[in-house]
């Protein structure tokens, strides 16, 4: 058992639509520290119908946020 565990995330950078971050957990009994780094691209929505046509993916609908709100075919 690890017992207690803090978390955070910390972003590191952003540029050209990717977010660089990492994510730290913190092992509170023996202060041991673990860094998780990782990166985001956020692509178009012409970008991502692309790739997913040239998967052989059908695009039916595109959601343009959390809250499902339609961006259209």
């Amino acid at each position: 058992m690890a017992g207690r565990i803090e978390t955070w995330s910390e972003v590191q950078d952003v540029q050209d639509r990717i977010v660089s971050y990492a994510i730290h957990y913190l092992f509170v009994d023996t202060g041991e520290e673990l860094v998780a780094p990782s990166k985001l691209r956020f692509r178009t929505k012409d970008e991502l119908t692309r790739s997913l046509a040239d998967a052989g993916f059908t695009v039916e609908y595109v959601y343009g946020d959390w809250d499902r709100r339609f961006a259209g075919p």
